[in-house]
């Protein structure tokens, strides 16, 4: 992996770690997205996923077991009515 060394004026870097930071990214990441971007390099959702995980800043798991089906789900939480709605309204201060 090679790196670049840039000069910014101190306004532009700070408008950058700006929104990186609105973003949720590194400056790092958020010049490398509008680099690859600007190349025309842009990546699918797999790739991004993949090169993600490599560079180990996702995780990706498998579920253990079966994944219930809707109807399945729709079963198991029958009666259950509203209690967790009401416990939301309660904690929100929204009574009930």
């Amino acid at each position: 992996m090679k790196q670049m060394i840039t000069r910014l004026d101190d306004e532009l870097h700070a408008q950058v770690k700006a929104k990186a930071e609105d973003l949720g990214r590194s400056v790092n990441e958020f010049v490398v997205e509008l680099l690859r971007a600007a190349v025309g390099q842009e990546e699918s959702p797999q790739e991004r996923k993949a090169r993600l995980i490599a560079e180990g800043k996702l995780l990706s798991f498998e579920p253990v077991g079966q994944t219930m089906s809707r109807d399945e789900f729709d079963e198991l939480a029958r009666g259950s009515g509203t209690a967790v709605s009401d416990a939301l309204n309660e904690a929100r201060g929204e009574g009930w």
